[in-house]
C-alpha cells in the first residue's frame, strides 16, 4: 500500500514538473514574441526608399552606406581627417537616417556584409538608433545585392565642400524626392550666420529643390516646418529629418515648404 501511494505521489510530482515547465516556456515563447514584435514595429527601414546609415567605430565614422530600393549600395568612406559621428551632417552634408557607433576597434576595410555582421556580433557594445531587425535586413541586402550594384566612393579630408557635394549627391539622393521637385524655403532665424547654408547642402544632397535661402532679422525661439498644399514625400522625410513641429499655411508662400531655424537648433546634430 505504501509503494502504491509513493508511485502516485511521485508520478503527481512529476506532473506538477512538467506543467511548470510547459507553463514558462509558454510565458517565454509569448514574451519573446512580444518583444520581437516591438522590435519590427520600430524598424526604420521600409525598404521603399533609400536608407543611409553611418557605421562609426568610437565615435569616429568608419562608412556610410545607402540602401536603395533599385537593389543597390553606395558607400561612402572617408580617410585623411577623422569625422566625428555627431558632425556628419556638418562636415559631410549627408541626409543620415540611422547611425551605429561600436564601442570598440572596427575595421572599415572589409566589405559591407561584413562590416555589419561584425557590428550585429557586437551589438550589446554599441549605440544605435535603428534596431538589430534593421541590421539584419541590412545584411541580407548586402549579400544577396550583385557586385556590379554597388557603388564604393572615397574622400579625403580635408575637401572643399562643392567637391564633397558632388560626390554625396551622386550616391545619396533620393530619387523620389527628386522626381517631387518640391520647392523649398530656409529661414535662419538664430544670430548663427551660415545655418540656412549649411541645412540647404544635406536638403540638397537628398535631391531637394532649395529655392531661397535668407536670414530672419528677428530671432525666432522655435524653429518649424511650413507647407502649402496637400503632404508630400519630400515633406515627410524633412520632417523625420530635422524633426521640426509643422503646421500647413493658410496661402502660398515663396516655396511649397518652408523650413524656419530657430534658437532651439543652434547646436543641430543633422546640419
Amino acid at each position: 500500500m505504501r509503494k502504491k501511494t509513493a508511485t502516485h505521489e511521485s508520478s503527481k510530482s512529476l506532473k506538477t514538473f512538467f506543467l511548470y515547465t510547459a507553463l514558462v516556456l509558454i510565458v517565454i515563447i509569448i514574451s519573446l514574441s512580444i518583444k520581437a514584435f516591438m522590435v519590427i514595429q520600430q524598424s526604420k527601414f521600409d525598404g521603399q526608399h533609400p536608407f543611409v546609415l553611418a557605421v562609426a567605430s568610437k565615435g569616429k565614422v568608419a562608412k556610410i552606406i545607402a540602401f536603395h530600393p533599385t537593389k543597390s549600395i553606395a558607400v561612402l568612406q572617408v580617410t585623411g581627417k577623422d569625422v566625428p559621428l555627431a558632425s556628419v551632417g556638418k562636415t559631410l552634408a549627408v541626409p543620415l537616417n540611422g547611425k551605429v557607433d561600436v564601442l570598440s576597434n572596427l575595421s572599415s576595410d572589409v566589405g559591407v556584409t561584413k562590416l555589419l555582421t561584425d557590428v550585429v556580433l557586437r551589438y550589446n557594445g554599441i549605440k544605435a538608433d535603428v534596431t538589430v531587425y534593421d541590421l539584419l535586413r541590412f545584411i541580407w541586402l548586402s549579400k544577396n545585392i550583385a557586385a556590379t550594384n554597388q557603388t564604393h566612393e572615397s574622400i579625403r579630408l580635408p575637401l572643399d565642400d562643392r567637391k564633397i557635394d558632388k560626390t554625396v549627391s551622386q550616391l545619396f539622393t533620393d530619387e523620389a524626392i527628386s522626381s517631387e521637385n518640391m520647392s523649398i524655403q530656409i529661414i535662419n532665424a538664430t544670430n548663427i550666420p551660415g545655418m540656412g547654408t549649411r541645412l540647404e547642402r544635406v536638403i540638397s544632397n537628398m535631391g531637394g529643390n532649395v529655392v531661397a535661402v535668407s536670414t530672419f532679422q528677428k530671432k525666432q525661439t522655435k524653429s518649424k516646418i511650413e507647407y502649402f498644399g496637400d503632404e508630400s514625400y519630400t515633406l515627410k522625410k524633412v520632417k523625420s529629418m530635422l524633426s521640426f513641429p509643422v503646421s500647413k499655411l493658410n496661402k502660398e508662400a515663396v516655396a511649397n515648404i518652408v523650413i524656419t531655424i530657430g534658437e532651439d537648433s543652434k547646436d543641430p546634430v543633422v546640419f
